[in-house]
């Protein structure tokens, strides 16, 4: 099944039109419009790298390769566990601290 936001996207995006101008929403078709500007978790992820590749060559505990697959990537810490081999929770306290040493560093 194809998804309205894919088939709308396609009509809407022309050469020298801005994402968001008056134009490109101009642009969009009714079934977009109908989403209210909330797009499906599983449809802003369509871009994103697999976890395994993420994770690639990485140790077990790689706390960062964790830390960019939550923040920029937007996994979940159960998906995360799953693929460290890890309780979740695990996951939590080794992104937790990631941000604390990222905030005194600046």
């Amino acid at each position: 099944r194809r998804s309205p936001l894919a088939d709308g996207l396609q009509g809407a995006v022309t050469a020298g039109s801005v994402p968001g101008g008056d134009g490109f929403r101009a642009g969009l078709p009714a079934p977009i419009a109908k989403l209210g500007g909330e797009v499906p978790k599983r449809q802003r992820h369509l871009a994103r790298p697999p976890l395994a590749e993420l994770r690639a060559g990485a140790a077990p505990d790689d706390r960062t390769s964790m830390g960019q697959a939550q923040r920029a990537h937007g996994y979940t810490l159960a998906e995360i566990a799953a693929a460290a081999g890890c309780h979740y929770s695990t996951v939590s306290k080794i992104i937790k601290a990631l941000e604390t040493n990222s905030r005194r560093k600046t």
